[in-house]
């Protein structure tokens, strides 16, 4: 479904996952937000019948691009440089060219596990890199892949490389 709110034109769809997705477009005109839809359409049509796969990374976005790209985007906080260090000391250098979407909550506690008992982990640093950890995914996760941010449409925010 196609529909305009104000100067901008929207469109509606159900993902092969069976979510509602509404997204506003940058088509000029009613024929472009169709063209758009159908576009998207027929390429769920094509993971429904298992011709593609569906996948929430369709660029295959590894951890270490995601950390990178999150890393960029935190660079002028405060505690920018110590998260550098903690992120790629421990995350990249075990997920590194692991694809995003095969990071599961259970590996990443299995992963947490083993690294306390091998490393000596304190209780505070394993809480630390799960709190790290998910807030790079967060952040990811408010950006679709080459899309704007979600909550803030509009503010020409890049989803990870």
């Amino acid at each position: 479904m196609t529909y305009r709110r104000g100067r901008v034109w929207w469109i509606s769809y159900v993902d092969a996952e069976g979510r509602r997705h509404r997204e506003a477009t940058h088509a000029r005109t009613k024929a472009e937000a169709e063209e758009l839809l159908r576009a998207i359409r027929s390429r769920i049509d094509r993971q429904r019948r298992g011709l593609e796969p569906v996948t929430r990374n369709p660029e295959r976005h590894t951890v270490r691009s995601l950390v990178e790209w999150a890393l960029k985007k935190k660079a002028r906080t405060k505690n920018a440089h110590s998260l550098g260090l903690t992120l790629r000391a421990h995350v990249v250098g075990t997920f590194a060219d692991t694809r995003i979407e095969d990071v599961t909550g259970p590996r990443v506690r299995v992963w947490l596990d083993e690294r306390q008992h091998e490393a000596g982990l304190a209780d505070a640093t394993v809480n630390r890199l799960r709190a790290y950890l998910s807030g790079v995914f967060s952040l990811g996760a408010a950006v679709p892949p080459g899309g704007q941010r979600r909550r803030a449409a509009g503010s020409g925010d890049r989803g990870p490389p």
